[in-house]
């Protein structure tokens, strides 16, 4: 699909929901109806199929999905813990996130492993 290349593929797992059937390829159910869809590829515009990929799966568009999820989870937790009693911002809520962690990890005494040589023997 990052090329414009129409993609024909059976109706397991995912498929349904990266191929739009009939624009950026066919979603089958069998053998036969692969066959048959091969004939139908020429009617799917290389141009619109690349256009898709570009809205739906370019790095850019993931990081900015993946930075909006971040947010919500950031105001999620200055919410949480507002109504706690808390006294945290939004502006060092990841700060507060990350000391939070780091104070978990050595209360659980997790240490990481160092690659020290061993002595000449």
């Amino acid at each position: 699909m990052a090329c414009g290349t129409p993609v024909i593929a059976f109706n397991r797992g995912s498929v349904p929901e990266i191929i739009e059937d009939g624009l950026t390829g066919f979603v089958v159910e069998g053998k036969e109806e692969a066959i048959a869809a091969t004939d139908r590829l020429s009617r799917l515009s290389r141009r619109a199929i690349r256009q898709r990929f570009e809205e739906r799966f370019t790095a850019r568009r993931m990081a900015r999905e993946h930075l909006m999820v971040y947010r919500s989870l950031i105001e999620k937790r200055h919410t949480d813990s507002c109504l706690d009693g808390a006294h945290t911002t939004l502006e060092n809520a990841p700060s507060s996130i990350a000391r939070n962690l780091v104070e978990k990890s050595h209360s659980k005494k997790i240490r990481p492993k160092m690659n020290t040589p061993r002595p000449a023997q």
